[in-house]
């Protein structure tokens, strides 16, 4: 059985995004929702927790305190025998990967994180890295992590 997962980071509703998310037509065929934080506002995190009943969801370095408090910085999860970390990531965008990778620990399969506002979607030495871009760029920017028989792989996606 495939599982197909949306994926969104990098909302930062309302700092720049000027109208509130609306992701109707992207998820409702997915079987779960993950964020990567930088929801910015707690209407948001409530908004995109509310999508799935599975949801996995962590912070970033732009959420109001209300969210922080909320959600953890990191989580690991484990879909079909693959095992996937979530962060949101820090620092510049280059080498991201890197830091995600140092953060989490070297025993996972998956890599799936926010922060750079950059999509990246590779594999690197058996390990899949995963960033879906920022909704919040004029180009919304989002994506789908799926998985079927211990692989895993994704797509980037956007929206105008």
């Amino acid at each position: 059985m495939k599982t197909k997962i949306f994926v969104v980071s990098d909302i930062h509703y309302p700092d720049r995004l000027s109208k509130f998310p609306d992701f109707t037509g992207l998820y409702e065929d997915c079987d779960a929702v993950i964020n990567l934080g930088d929801y910015t506002s707690l209407e948001v995190m409530k908004y995109v927790k509310g999508l799935k009943s599975k949801f996995f969801g962590i912070y970033g370095n732009m959420d109001e305190t209300s969210v922080k408090e909320s959600l953890p910085k990191t989580i690991t999860i484990e879909i079909e025998g693959v095992k996937i970390g979530l962060l949101h990531g820090s620092g510049g965008p280059f080498a991201i990967e890197n830091r995600v990778k140092q953060e989490l620990g070297e025993n996972l399969d998956a890599y799936i994180f926010g922060h750079s506002h950059r999509s990246f979607n590779k594999t690197i030495q058996d390990k899949f890295f995963f960033n879906p871009g920022a909704f919040s760029d004029s180009i919304h920017r989002y994506g789908y992590i799926y998985i079927e028989y211990r692989n895993i792989w994704g797509e980037n996606a956007f929206v105008l």
